[in-house]
């Protein structure tokens, strides 16, 4: 049974603190033999109970002493996890138990080595925050910096362009005042716009956004800033074209809007101007008096971007117009439309254009804006 205790406990400590456990329940079992038992047997009964009560004695004030001896041999043979259950059986735990601190510590230096830049990272700043009024955890602070470096230029060098931005960004924003953050300001710019390149090509655009903007805003005067600016302007195009495609049209102009107003020396400003000033696709339908019944297939609808009210209530058209016929339905669709504001009417059995005018305000005046196309409500006409 002692053997079996052993054999299947955690750690060699463990297994002797669980074994004296049982020979303490052996040797109570033994003198109540003694007690119980034939007199015959008693002396037999009486050399198990010493045996195992001396076993159990054994067992468990030996075990913490053979816990210290394993954490420490785990320790020097890098099995850290080990030392750390070991050293909590005795007892350590945050925030003071400086020995669990420094192993942690040397677990970190060692993940480093072996390139566990996230186990190193973890393992510090698990000594920073649950060990705060320790030497350790200073060392930890002091040591958090460079770890980041370093897994930045080795993500750099394996192509992992989006962790070595990361791991920058961390000590730009989190250790400014360090060693690290001097080369990490040195570095960053080439880096981030390599960042911000390989979230663009994978259409991560918003994400893109920002950190070509974190270049301009932290680097302005570096080498890769004017790049930095152009490959901006070129990822916000794309965005709005994506959302236009998806019918996301709001944001869709906003993004062209902001290209011409911020980004008007690159050459995405200008595809964004174009794409302000092109037509829209203005649909509706056109119903008789009664509201409900469509006109006349054929009729002609007109657009006009100008015109003049009259004292008597007439008015006149001018400027640009585009014309469009109804089906079977009322429907009728102008194919291009730029942005603007117009007034619409229907041409009546005689040929003549009307409207409906409250005074000298036009009633049926239709908004197109950049690069939305509008959907018209029904419009009642005065046919009957």
């Amino acid at each position: 049974a002692i053997a079996g205790e052993i054999w299947v406990a955690p750690s060699l400590s463990q297994g002797v603190q669980y074994s004296g456990l049982a020979a303490g329940l052996l040797a109570v079992g033994a003198l109540a033999a003694l007690v119980l038992g034939e007199r015959r047997l008693r002396w037999r009964w009486l050399v198990l109970g010493a045996l195992f009560t001396a076993l159990c004695g054994g067992g468990l004030l030996g075990a913490p002493h053979l816990a210290l001896v394993q954490a420490q041999f785990a320790e020097a043979h890098g099995a850290f996890a080990l030392a750390v259950s070991e050293y909590e059986q005795l007892g350590d735990a945050p925030p003071y138990a400086q020995r669990l601190a420094q192993t942690y510590l040397e677990w970190a230096s060692a993940e480093e080595q072996q390139r566990v830049f996230d186990g190193a990272v973890a393992h510090l700043t698990y000594v920073a925050t649950h060990f705060p009024t320790t030497p350790q955890a200073a060392v930890a602070q002091g040591r958090l910096p460079n770890v980041h470096l370093a897994w930045a230029k080795d993500a750099a060098a394996h192509g992992d362009v989006v962790r070595a931005g990361q791991e920058l960004q961390t000590i730009l924003t989190t250790y400014q005042s360090s060693g690290a953050a001097t080369e990490a300001f040195t570095l960053a710019p080439a880096a981030f716009l390599v960042w911000a390149d390989a979230l663009h090509a994978v259409h991560d655009y918003e994400q893109a956004d920002a950190i070509y903007l974190s270049i301009a805003k932290r680097f302005p005067t570096s080498t890769v800033a004017p790049r930095a600016h152009a490959a901006a302007a070129q990822n916000l195009l794309d965005w709005a074209n994506a959302l236009l495609a998806v019918g996301i049209f709001d944001q869709a102009s906003q993004h062209y809007q902001e290209l011409t107003t911020t980004y008007g020396d690159t050459p995405a400003a200008a595809a964004a101007q174009t794409a302000l000033s092109r037509g829209v696709v203005v649909t509706g339908q056109l119903l008789k008096a009664d509201g409900k019944t469509p006109v006349h297939a054929y009729t002609t609808v007109r657009l006009s971007s100008h015109w003049q009210i009259n004292a008597d209530n007439t008015y006149a058209t001018s400027g640009q117009q585009w014309l469009a016929d109804t089906d079977d339905h009322g429907y009728f669709v102008f194919p291009s439309v730029p942005p603007g504001q117009y007034l619409l009417e229907w041409r009546d059995a005689t040929g003549t254009f009307k409207t409906f005018i409250n005074g000298s305000k036009p009633q049926l005046i239709v908004a197109v804006l950049a690069v939305r196309p509008p959907v018209l409500a029904a419009i009642t006409t005065d046919q009957r």
